[in-house]
C-alpha cells in the first residue's frame, strides 16, 4: 500500500509545480512589485529600447533554487541554468518564486525586465528532471527519482565543462538534447541550491546583456540617472558598510585599505604619466551619513573623487562596469562588475580572488591593493587605456 501512496504524492508535487509556474507567468503584481506578466508581454518597455530584443524559439525556465539574496549573490545561483540553456540551444529565463523583504526588488524580475515573450509557444512544457535520460521497462519510483536527480547533476557538470572548453561526455549531451528536442518550454524546477562563483564566457555574456538591457530601459524612461564614467571606479561592499559603520568596528573602517589603494593608483598614474579621475560607489548605512562623513570614514581618498550613492543596484552595477580601471573590495557584486566590464586593470583587496580568475584569460592584469604595476602590466595598461 505504500507504493501507490508515494506515486500519489509525486504526482501531486509535479502538478503543484506546473500550476505554480502557470499562475506565476500570468499572475499580477504582489505587493505592488513588477508582475511576471510584464516580462512575458509588456511591449511598452521593449519599445523604449529596441524592437529586436524579444526572444524567439524555445526556452529553459529555472524555477526555484534562488535564496533571498542581493543582486550580485543571486547571479551565482542561476549560472547552472544559463549554461544548460546554452548547451541545449534555447533561451533562458529565471523565474521569481517569492518576494524579497530585505531588498526593494526581486533579482529575477530585474534580469527579465524588457523581455517580450508574448509570441512564444508555451504549450508543450517538459520537466528537465523527468526528461534528462530515459530507460526502458519498469523502474521502481525511488530509484527513478535518484537516477533523474543524478542525471541533472551530471548535466550541470557536463555543461560547465563545455563552458570552460574542457573535455565533456558528448554522447550524454546528445542524449539530453534528443530527449528535450520536442519541448517548447523546459522547466528546470531546481530541487537543490547550486551556488557557483565561477564565471565563464557563457555566464558573463548572458548577465552582461541582461544588465545592459535593464539599465537602458530605466535610463530611457527616466527611472535612473546617467553617471558619467571616470578613469577609476571604486566599489565598497554594502554588507561591510552596514555592518562595520554601524558597529564602528576597527575605527569605522573595513577591509578596503585606501592608503594601499592610493599607492596602486599612483603607480598607474606614473605608468600613464597623467592624473586619474575616480567615481567611488558606496552605500550609506542606516545612519545615512553625509558625503563628508563617508569621506572621513573611508579616508584617505582623493578630494576630487566623486562619491556616488546610487538609486538602483542594477543600474549602478552597469555604471560601475564602465570604467577602464576597477577597484573592488571583494564580494559577489564586485565580481559581477568585473565579469561584465571591459577593463585595462582590476585592483582587488585579496578577498575571493578566484572570482576574478577569468580576467587572466582576457589578459586583464590583477593587482592587489598596495602593489605597483610591473613593467609588463604597465605596457598592457598603456595599450588598452584611452589616450
Amino acid at each position: 500500500m505504500s507504493v501507490p501512496g508515494r506515486w500519489s504524492r509525486g504526482q501531486l508535487i509535479a502538478a503543484s509545480v506546473c500550476a505554480f509556474l502557470i499562475l506565476s507567468l500570468i499572475g499580477s503584481a504582489y505587493r505592488s512589485r513588477e508582475p511576471i506578466r510584464n516580462f512575458i508581454s509588456d511591449k511598452s518597455v521593449t519599445a523604449s529600447t529596441s524592437a529586436n530584443i524579444a526572444p524567439s524559439g524555445r526556452v529553459l525556465v529555472k524555477v526555484g533554487g534562488v535564496p533571498q539574496e542581493g543582486f550580485g549573490s543571486s547571479l551565482h545561483f542561476i549560472k547552472d541554468g544559463i549554461r544548460m540553456a546554452q548547451v541545449l540551444g534555447v533561451d533562458f529565463y529565471p523565474v521569481r518564486t517569492f518576494d524579497f523583504d530585505v531588498f526593494q526588488y526581486n533579482a529575477m524580475d530585474e534580469l527579465n525586465l524588457g523581455i517580450d515573450s508574448s509570441k512564444r509557444n508555451w504549450n508543450n512544457m517538459c520537466n528537465l528532471h523527468t526528461s534528462i535520460t530515459k530507460v526502458g521497462g519498469h523502474e521502481p519510483f525511488p530509484e527513478r527519482v535518484v537516477r533523474l536527480r543524478k542525471g541533472v547533476e551530471r548535466f550541470i557538470d557536463e555543461s560547465k565543462y563545455m563552458a570552460r572548453g574542457e573535455e565533456y561526455d558528448e554522447a550524454f549531451i546528445q542524449e539530453v538534447r534528443q530527449n528535450v528536442e520536442g519541448c517548447d518550454v523546459i522547466i528546470y524546477a531546481d530541487q537543490d541550491v547550486h551556488q557557483d562563483w565561477e564565471w565563464d564566457d557563457w555566464t558573463r555574456a548572458w548577465v552582461a546583456t541582461a544588465i545592459r538591457r535593464n539599465a537602458a530601459i530605466k535610463l530611457a524612461e527616466g527611472k535612473a540617472k546617467p553617471i558619467p564614467p571616470r578613469d577609476v571606479h571604486v566599489h565598497y561592499r554594502w554588507g561591510d558598510v552596514v555592518d562595520l559603520i554601524q558597529k564602528h568596528h576597527d575605527g569605522g573602517k573595513w577591509n578596503f585599505d585606501n592608503a594601499k589603494l592610493e599607492r596602486s593608483i599612483a603607480s598607474v598614474e606614473a605608468c600613464l604619466r597623467r592624473k586619474l579621475t575616480s567615481n567611488v560607489f558606496i552605500k550609506h548605512s542606516a545612519a545615512q551619513e553625509s558625503d563628508d562623513e563617508l569621506r572621513q570614514i573611508i579616508a584617505p581618498i582623493r578630494q576630487d573623487a566623486n562619491i556616488i550613492e546610487g538609486e538602483d543596484d542594477i543600474v549602478d552595477l552597469y555604471h560601475l562596469s564602465q570604467a577602464k580601471i576597477l577597484a573592488v573590495s571583494g564580494g559577489t557584486y564586485s565580481s559581477a562588475a568585473a565579469a561584465t566590464g571591459n577593463f585595462s586593470l582590476v585592483i582587488h583587496n585579496g578577498w575571493h580572488v578566484a572570482d576574478y580568475e577569468h580576467l587572466y584569460i582576457d589578459g586583464v592584469p590583477l593587482l592587489e591593493q598596495g602593489e605597483k604595476l610591473s613593467a609588463e602590466q604597465c605596457a598592457h595598461v598603456r595599450r588598452t587605456f584611452p589616450s
